[in-house]
């Protein structure tokens, strides 16, 4: 938004933890991509301290990133009145409520997607569910589609990390690899079922020799043995942080990629993994379908999120994983934006949107209201 329209970016944190000011702008600082946030982001932390008073402007447009972001911004505006833009922008990134069992959590996050919003979505996989499952602006707006001048669907940006040589890939000295999204400490990542899938995979004997299996994303550094079922006792080492150039080269150098996510979001690890070369296995999940997958990239071998599944889904992405040159080629023909300012990321396609959004001063659908008697 700073580097395409003419207006101040203000970043309002509420929960009071995290980054304190001048550790949150040295961080940002290491990426080149946020120099204009760095340079000219204004900041609110600890947003919900009672003795702190934040100034808007009445043109001011919010925007929620989280559910419970989703409720501050509702309820801003529906207590001033003189705020003229009576939705906020949701960036929605996941389909939320799936983060708890079916309790209170769960259906206070699909409260807020009753709320006026205009919607941008972190995938186009996110977005169909939201359109096909009638959730948010598809329900509300059922005689209006808020297709496309509302509704947005982003491609998060990909770009390889650098794709080896077919020669070093078809070294039959070299040891294959399986990079793995191992975190362990966000449930729809299913990491018990990628560990019981591992562990019964490497008995099969496409596995049988010269394959390491490396996990990443974990809370800490750490150990887990697999080949249990065949009475194997194979280490798995699982990294907690990896720098960047030791990212780099593993992901040059895998074969097989695992990420799994049990979510109408595919998440983004597995699309990096696909770019780079690596016969990916990931899981459908309603509409995130294989033909949809399978039309991003041929690298991606998309299985029913079940142990017997997503085991035979590791051993055919081992077979095909020894036919490089045409693992390479897949790579090169991935159908995804490249570039963050892309028309299909954040450029000026949806730009152009939220320079319109700002002047849609009325909600979108009408305020749910107590009945009074």
């Amino acid at each position: 938004m700073l580097k395409y329209m003419d207006i101040g970016v203000r970043l309002i944190l509420i929960d009071g933890e995290g980054l304190e000011e001048e550790e949150f702008r040295a961080h940002i600082r290491k990426y080149p991509a946020l120099e204009l946030l760095y340079e000219q982001g204004l900041y609110v932390f600890d947003a919900l301290n009672p003795a702190l008073s934040i100034p808007v402007n009445s043109e001011d447009l919010f925007m929620a990133t989280l559910y419970y972001t989703a409720f501050t911004c509702h309820n801003t505006l529906r207590k001033y009145p003189g705020l003229k833009n009576r939705n906020f922008v949701y960036f929605i990134q996941d389909f939320e409520p799936i983060f708890y069992a079916h309790n209170t959590g769960y259906v206070t996050a699909l409260e807020t997607y009753r709320y006026p919003h205009f919607g941008i979505y972190s995938t186009p996989f996110l977005q169909r569910w939201f359109r096909e499952e009638k959730y948010g602006q598809y329900l509300f707006m059922a005689t209006q589609n808020p297709e496309p001048a509302y509704s947005f669907g982003a491609e998060p940006a990909i770009k390889p990390w650098g794709i080896p040589s077919q020669s070093a890939l078809e070294n039959p000295n070299r040891v294959r690899k399986v990079i793995v999204y191992a975190r362990m400490h966000a449930d729809r990542n299913a990491y018990e079922l990628t560990i019981n899938a591992l562990s019964q995979a490497v008995c099969h004997p496409v596995f049988a020799t010269n394959w390491e299996i490396i996990g990443m994303g974990a809370p800490k550094d750490y150990f887990e043995y697999l080949g249990m079922p065949c009475g194997k006792k194979i280490v798995m080492k699982i990294r907690k942080n990896v720098p960047e150039n030791e990212y780099r080269r593993l992901v040059q150098t895998g074969d097989v990629g695992l990420s799994l996510m049990i979510s109408p979001h595919p998440s983004l690890p597995p699309f990096d993994l696909v770019a780079a070369g690596l016969v990916t296995v990931t899981n459908s999940f309603g509409t995130k379908t294989a033909p949809l997958l399978e039309a991003v990239s041929k690298n991606f071998v998309v299985v029913e999120p079940y142990l017997m599944g997503v085991v035979q889904g590791l051993v055919t992405a081992a077979r095909r994983s020894q036919d490089v040159p045409q693992r390479l080629q897949n790579s090169a023909n991935m159908n995804w934006e490249s570039s963050w300012l892309g028309d299909r990321c954040y450029g000026p396609p949806l730009m152009n949107m939220v320079k319109h959004w700002f002047s849609v001063h009325e909600p979108l659908w009408p305020y749910e209201e107590v009945e009074e008697d």
